[in-house]
C-alpha cells in the first residue's frame, strides 16, 4: 500500500558524532560508521515539486535537529547554542524519499 507521506532520511556527520562523544560520562561512544548505516527517517506531508533542501530549510530543520540532539542528550542546556540551518547541514546529510510503500499487515501503532 502506498503511504501518502514523503520521508526525509537523516544521516549524522562527524560534527554530530564529535559533539555526542564530547560528554565525560559513562555513556556509550558514538561511531560515525554505525550512525551513517542507521539513519533516521522522518515522515512529512507530500510537497509537490519541492527540493529536499528547501523543505528542510523552510519547514523541518529545527524540529529534526532538536530530535537528533535529544536522542543523545536529553538536557537542552548542553545542546549547541545558536543553531542554524547551515549548522544542521554541517552536522547531517539529508535525502528525500518520495515513495513510501507499507508492506506490513495490520494497523500501524503510534506512540
Amino acid at each position: 500500500m502506498f503511504v501518502n507521506r514523503w520521508g526525509i532520511l537523516v544521516r549524522a556527520k562527524q560534527p554530530y558524532v564529535d559533539w555526542a562523544n564530547s560528554f565525560e560520562d559513562d555513556g556509550p561512544i558514538l561511531n560515525l560508521d554505525h550512525q551513517r548505516s542507521s539513519p533516521t527517517l522522518y515522515l512529512i506531508p507530500e510537497h509537490e515539486g519541492a527540493d529536499v533542501y528547501e523543505l528542510v530549510d523552510e519547514w523541518y530543520w529545527e524540529e529534526i535537529f532538536a530530535f537528533e540532539l535529544n536522542s543523545w542528550m536529553r538536557d537542552p542546556s548542553v545542546w549547541p547554542e545558536n543553531r542554524t540551518a547551515d549548522m544542521f547541514h554541517d552536522w547531517f546529510d539529508v535525502e528525500l524519499v518520495s515513495e513510501l510503500i507499507d508492506l506490513g499487515k495490520g494497523r500501524i501503532k503510534t506512540s
